[in-house]
């Protein structure tokens, strides 16, 4: 399929960056629990999964192209070489990529690190900040951000305490295949099946403080660069665009304009372009909780870099989802403009003026060929 057909024409004209995530190995890989990690077929699975995606996207060889950790040693020079995969026998593989002389791409590994309790290791931090401060004094205005699941997006704290409670009735009727509830667990470990998908989830709880970390760590990284952090991620086959910014005092408005705003970062959150939409019930809840804001780094690691934020910079972040979707594909008012729940993708251009015009688009009807558009432009770095 690689070397045939339109797929093999777009892959010798088309430059592309490729990054993994759960599915080039198997759905949720890392966040199940560690005895089902460490089983011999699902190592099997992440071992040989991880291999062709290095084959077949990176176009890479580890035996023969070595991993070394010294950046730039590599004979792809994008490729960052971080610490080893916690239950595949390789090391992480991320991606620094130049997109022009105002834009760099950060594509982050999530997967070959990931753990119940860790998505990525420190070693591999360290590497990658370390890295993309090098950048420093290049001109570049935009650093775009690559994680497979978003990283601003509507807490499910309840669901996941829920789901995860050992006398949960649901679980424990499906176990027995009753009342037709049998597809809510999973084959590996009868755990619910909506589980590994939220432990997935940077906002999961636990996942929050390392999020809540690497957020703080982007504030600094941005503001000692003097450059727009935009995250860019996709898993949840539904478009919406969630936003953490500077609070105001008291709590009302937008304290700063968003171009003068260092802690005005964006996650654009886009699909796999086929990927089917979730169902109407789940896009419903997801809609009802983006209306919630978040203050939202009240529980982070230790900060470990630059000392640019004090500590009562945790208290200075608000996170909202942002009410893009003000009218439906065929142009009747939206009641719920947060997320849209419809197969789409991203496409991104950086204008005359700096900034980066995202571009959702957004399929109109199933099967139909046609979208709608939906634009979100981000602003460039502009403060003093």
């Amino acid at each position: 399929m690689f070397r045939t057909g339109a797929f093999a024409r777009a892959n010798s004209s088309i430059p592309m960056t490729n990054m993994l995530d759960d599915h080039d190995l198997i759905d949720g890989f890392g966040s199940y629990d560690d005895e089902t990690q460490a089983s011999p077929v699902m190592s099997r699975i992440g071992s040989r999964g991880y291999f062709w995606f290095l084959l077949f996207q990176l176009f890479v060889c580890d035996e023969f192209d070595g991993t070394s950790l010294v950046p730039g040693s590599h004979p792809i020079k994008s490729l960052l070489i971080g610490g080893r995969g916690a239950w595949i026998p390789f090391r992480s593989h991320s991606l620094s990529a130049y997109l022009g002389p105002k834009v760099h791409l950060l594509a982050v590994d999530c997967r070959a690190e990931r753990r119940l309790d860790r998505i990525v290791s420190s070693q591999t931090y360290s590497i990658l900040f370390d890295e993309t401060r090098k950048l420093k004094g290049r001109g570049i205005e935009h650093l775009v951000i690559l994680l497979g699941v978003p990283i601003a997006y509507p807490r499910m704290s309840f669901l996941e305490h829920f789901l995860g409670f050992k006398w949960n009735p649901f679980n424990a009727l499906a176990r027995h295949h009753a009342l037709g509830l049998g597809k809510l667990v999973n084959n590996y470990n009868e755990a619910s099946e909506l589980l590994d998908d939220l432990n997935d989830h940077w906002c999961a709880n636990v996942h929050k403080r390392e999020r809540n970390w690497l957020v703080r760590e982007c504030q600094s990284l941005a503001l000692e660069m003097h450059v727009r952090i935009t995250f860019l991620s996709g898993d949840v086959h539904l478009a919406a665009v969630g936003c953490l910014f500077t609070k105001q005092k008291g709590g009302q408005g937008h304290q700063l304009p968003a171009s003068e705003d260092y802690r005005y970062m964006l996650n654009v959150v886009t699909s796999a372009i086929v990927n089917t939409p979730p169902p109407r019930g789940a896009a419903m809840m997801v809609s009802l909780l983006s209306s919630h804001k978040h203050r939202t780094l009240r529980e982070s690691l230790p900060h470990s870099h630059q000392p640019l934020l004090t500590r009562t910079d945790k208290d200075m972040t608000d996170e909202i989802m942002l009410p893009l979707f003000t009218k439906d594909t065929n142009g009747s008012p939206m009641k719920r403009q947060f997320v849209m729940a419809r197969r789409n993708y991203a496409t991104v251009e950086c204008l005359a003026s700096s900034e980066l015009l995202f571009d959702l688009r957004i399929e109109k009807f199933k099967g139909a060929g046609e979208t709608k558009s939906y634009p979100l432009r981000v602003p460039p770095p502009r403060w003093q």
